[in-house]
């Protein structure tokens, strides 16, 4: 399932100009101003950024994707050795198979159901498989195996990844409905905004919070709804969030929550490929002293 807001310019225009524009810093940064445009219907400000989005922009851009630590937790599977070291294996989902081509997809069969099903090198495709004679999709996964998420959205960090499918314990609360997600957006290391997603795979909405939990009053790509009260795990989530953040500028945490268990899904350095709509738009300006302001505080925006 392909993250909204998130996909490469699709059509003519867009293999025409991944197909003219080098896979350098510079043709990168051409093709992601595109897209920029194309979405916002504005140029990044690369200079002086004064949006959310513009600073992710820069991010982007700037170098800091390149790191060797953010190509390495890029990985849908690498990831979990990085999380393993930090925080422990407590925090890591069990992994039932790992498939490197389209052999070892055809002959793979699905020890236990549900199960998740997932390209380690790409960002936003998920199938759940619960009935593995009916929902195991083969010709989906080869196809996955034959995308490549840097060329489609020129993020660095996913630069020549391995291509593999990762099949993983399904966790949830029920055994039924998927867990959700708390994503922690951590600013030098810090904890600073707390995204809640619920439905992901259905009726999907999500609400964004501060670290003390004060619910804040923007949507961000889905709609901003339900109720959801602070949670028992707050502390340990944010405490577990900084010390995953640690080396990162900016980094966002991704955990699934079910049955009062924690476990990290992915590291992601770059949401929406800088992409994402704010409603109300003046919320992606104001979220910009995030990045600029490491002392600012996300409930200022309520005063």
């Amino acid at each position: 399932m392909a993250s909204p807001g998130a996909g490469p310019i699709s059509g003519t225009l867009g293999k025409v100009l991944r197909s003219l524009l080098p896979e350098t810093p510079l043709g990168d940064r051409i093709y992601s101003t595109a897209r920029f445009l194309r979405h916002h219907r504005r140029l990044p400000r690369f200079r002086g950024p004064q949006t959310f989005n513009d600073h992710l922009f820069r991010l982007k851009h700037g170098g800091a994707l390149d790191e060797p630590l953010r190509h390495y937790t890029s990985d849908k599977e690498q990831v979990k050795s990085y999380v393993e070291e930090v925080i422990g294996s407590d925090y890591v989902l069990p992994t039932l198979g790992l498939l490197s081509g389209d052999l070892e997809v055809e002959r793979y069969r699905v020890s236990r159901a549900p199960c998740i099903v997932k390209p380690t090198h790409l960002s936003g495709h998920v199938m759940i498989v619960r009935d593995p004679d009916r929902d195991l999709d083969r010709a989906e996964m080869k196809r996955w195996l034959r995308l490549d998420h840097y060329r489609l959205c020129r993020e660095a960090n996913y630069r020549g990844l391995q291509r593999r499918i990762l099949v993983e314990e399904f966790f949830s609360e029920d055994g039924t409905t998927p867990a959700d997600d708390y994503k922690v957006f951590c600013f030098a290391g810090e904890p600073k905004m707390i995204q809640v997603d619920r439905g992901r795979f259905g009726n999907h909405f999500r609400r964004f919070f501060s670290p003390r939990w004060q619910a804040l009053p923007f949507s961000y790509i889905h709609p901003s709804r339900g109720e959801f009260p602070r949670p028992d795990f707050l502390d340990a989530l944010l405490a577990l969030s900084r010390r995953l953040a640690a080396p990162f500028s900016f980094i966002r945490v991704d955990f699934l929550v079910a049955r009062g268990e924690m476990k990290v899904g992915e590291l992601t350095s770059c949401p929406q490929s800088a992409l994402g709509a704010f409603r109300p738009a003046s919320f992606d300006r104001r979220l910009g002293r995030l990045f600029s302001d490491p002392d600012w505080e996300v409930e200022r925006i309520l005063a």
